[in-house]
């Protein structure tokens, strides 16, 4: 009726209703195309990204093929084959074909990493394997993904660091920590950064510097006062404490600030690209 009445009210031709009608047809076609429309998060993990529609997450591959359904308020990337997702506040996961193998039963999920996720049950942290068997009990306040054979735990106010089988490897002495990287990690004691190795033995002790930041090309930068150097894995400082601001080191460069001017220098300490 609506076509029929603007054919009458337009007064055209036969060949032009034509046209016109079939440009309504098209319009009508990619307005519920838009209707379908996802977006993708372009987090491509294992071949599948995150991606969202009307609010709801699920997953799409390289083609843009939905393989698992916008059903889940919030997802966390694949790893080992499984991703986590939530639904009414409660997390599970699920495989690439968008099977919940593990029920949607936790409070809370980290990602599994060496076979192993922590997951949170009645306000207490534990260690799950992919059969959904608890292989560390919950036990923690927190708990962070395993990471070259050891993961964060924290227990009452302080963090330490446990393996696979649940034995205490490095005692709970930290008030902050990270994740281990090519052995070592950063730790926080009270506001002071310091570096452990995977034995636990202290490379630098936290009680002067103001921050340490993660590694690259074997660097880390170091903060005291208002200035930055940089350090190595054995806690040696590379490059003096004498920019007022840097960057930590990426593809061999950092950029680093000294007194009004800002360049690139490489691991060395030498300028490399807009220097002054």
């Amino acid at each position: 009726m609506k076509l029929n009445y603007l054919h009458y009210k337009l007064k055209i031709g036969s060949k032009c209703w034509i046209t016109l009608a079939f440009l309504w047809v098209m319009l009508c076609a990619m307005a519920q195309e838009t209707n379908t429309e996802y977006k993708s998060l372009a987090i491509f993990t294992e071949g599948l990204s995150p991606a969202v529609k009307n609010g709801y997450y699920g997953f799409v591959n390289k083609a843009g093929e939905v393989v698992v359904p916008f059903q889940y308020e919030m997802v966390f990337e694949f790893s080992e084959g499984v991703a986590g997702v939530r639904l009414h506040d409660l997390w599970g996961f699920v495989d690439k074909n968008g099977i919940e193998i593990i029920p949607l039963q936790y409070t809370e999920i980290g990602m599994f990493s060496e076979g192993l996720a922590p997951v949170k049950v009645n306000n207490k942290w534990g260690y799950i394997n992919h059969s959904n068997m608890f292989v560390i009990q919950p036990t923690y306040r927190a708990a962070f993904a395993f990471k070259e054979g050891l993961a964060g735990v924290k227990l009452h106010d302080t963090w330490g660091f446990i393996n696979t089988s649940g034995s205490l490897v490095i005692p709970y002495s930290f008030d902050k920590i990270g994740n281990f990287y090519d052995g070592v990690n950063r730790v926080v004691v009270g506001n002071k950064f310091g570096l452990i190795d995977n034995t636990g033995k202290v490379l630098v002790t936290p009680d002067s510097y103001e921050y340490i930041g993660v590694f690259g090309n074997g660097l880390a930068k170091v903060k005291i006062g208002e200035y930055f150097g940089f350090i190595d894995k054995e806690g040696n400082e590379v490059l003096p404490l004498k920019y007022t601001d840097a960057t930590d080191f990426y593809d061999g460069k950092a950029w680093v600030k000294e007194e009004t001017t800002y360049f690139f220098i490489d691991t060395e300490g030498n300028c490399v690209a807009e220097c002054p």
